[in-house]
């Protein structure tokens, strides 16, 4: 496998790039600042590299692409509309259509505002709900993008006044008491819930739920926060901005039945081109033309053609049951592998079918991420692009993921056998990472 011009893009980005837009491509952030890696061109499932060389995707733009790469029906759809411009000066019919689509399909979604990607949507939901209520804390559980009320409570935290984070605070997903802990500290001070509805574990409840009237495993968890978020007068907002359009088309509020005050969502409702939309109730969402909610892009209509045609796909096709069915298939035999190689030790993998991850563990935290790299080091070698989870598309059938099975299993086999010969004591396992690169 060579890398020559794939090499040269990359050191001419290193040059002029003062990093990468979107953090997971930072070479600085993966594996690859040992295997040098750009993609020129996606085709289904598929992506290639400068070089020509074919890799089987995983990670899809972060579960953006859910229909495949360079999907014919959307290309037709935005091909027909940057024939007919792009950032036009007034509104489209488009806006409308979308609006009414998400309508049809969302259950939160009464009224609708448009943005370029997540963090936009989360960004003018967190708004919307201080405006709306006049308070101005906010309780999160989950990932929701890099605005400061949010990343003042990471590591990643630099740049941001200190005061910022005493009107954010976490509680814990499936945690009814650390929800109830800031509830009662905070109670009538607190503007909004924002939280990921679903992410690696399914919701349960410790208590009893509302709906159910049953402890523990009732999945009871989301009942048990709209309960909490309305008794309190707070806005509850999901940010499904990752589960939307994967779980379900309305989302993984349609799929459990329960309607929070405001939802965001982008990603997969593009198919990879930039949108996302907030959504919510009509009393609400009518108040965001007070809030100074303003993008040059906001309704490009390219995006919009784009997401439309998406929708419409996925409304058409059978594609949410065929990647929860391949997403299982390579689940149940993934975890096989692991436990035939006997890296039971070494790798766990969470989440669901839509989405799942590979948590790397070893005696420390150097030793995890060496494991880490050469396995990732490894996947690339056999073909596989890959951060650390799998994420699957329309396009990933039953061939496809037999075929990146087979890189899994090779690449374990290598794994294991410098595990075994205690290559990790002595950071050998690092050289050797270094040298299978070298080889490629």
């Amino acid at each position: 496998m060579k890398l020559v011009k794939t090499n040269k893009i990359l050191k001419k980005n290193r040059k002029f790039v003062a990093g990468a837009s979107t953090f997971s491509k930072d070479l600085d952030n993966s594996a690859y600042k040992y295997l040098p890696f750009a993609t020129e061109r996606g085709k289904g499932a598929h992506v290639y590299d400068y070089d020509g060389n074919k890799y089987i995707d995983t990670i899809m733009s972060l579960g953006a692409v859910i229909l495949g790469h360079s999907n014919k029906e959307v290309n037709s759809s935005v091909i027909n509309q940057i024939k007919k411009g792009s950032t036009l000066s007034l509104t489209t019919r488009l806006e409308g259509d979308l609006s009414e689509l998400l309508v049809e399909n969302i259950p939160s979604a009464e009224m609708v505002r448009f943005g370029k990607n997540g963090n936009d949507a989360t960004t003018a939901a967190v708004r919307l709900a201080r405006h709306y209520t006049g308070k101005d804390n906010v309780l999160f559980c989950g990932y929701h993008a890099w605005q400061d009320w949010y990343i003042c409570k990471t590591s990643m935290n630099s740049g941001i006044p200190a005061d910022i984070a005493k009107y954010s605070h976490r509680f814990n997903y499936n945690d009814t008491k650390s929800l109830d802990d800031l509830i009662n500290k905070y109670n009538k001070k607190v503007a909004c819930i924002i939280m990921e509805p679903i992410s690696k574990e399914l919701p349960q409840c410790g208590k009893i739920c509302k709906s159910c009237k049953k402890y523990s495993k009732c999945q009871g968890f989301l009942n048990y926060v709209r309960d909490i978020a309305t008794k309190n007068n707070i806005i509850l907002i999901f940010d499904e901005i990752v589960s939307g359009f994967r779980w379900d088309i309305g989302g993984y509020q349609n799929k459990m039945k329960i309607i929070p005050d405001l939802s965001c969502f982008s990603k997969a409702m593009g198919n990879g081109y930039p949108i996302s939309a907030l959504v919510g109730k009509k009393e609400i969402m009518k108040r965001s033309k007070e809030i100074f909610y303003s993008l040059t892009y906001g309704s490009d209509p390219i995006a919009m053609a784009a997401s439309i045609s998406t929708i419409n796909y996925l409304k058409k096709n059978k594609v949410l049951p065929k990647i929860n069915n391949m997403g299982n298939y390579f689940l149940k035999n993934l975890n096989n592998l692991i436990n035939k190689y006997q890296l039971d030790e070494f790798i766990n993998v969470i989440g669901f079918s839509v989405k799942n991850i590979l948590i790397i563990k070893g005696n420390n935290l150097i030793e995890s991420e060496l494991i880490r790299n050469f396995l990732l080091q490894l996947l690339a070698k056999n073909k596989v692009l890959n951060l650390g989870y799998n994420i699957f598309s329309y396009s990933h059938n039953k061939t496809i993921i037999d075929r990146l099975l087979i890189s899994y299993e090779n690449s374990f086999y290598e794994l294991s056998k410098q595990i075994k010969d205690n290559n990790l004591k002595d950071k050998k396992i690092f050289k050797i990472a270094l040298k299978s690169v070298r080889d490629l």
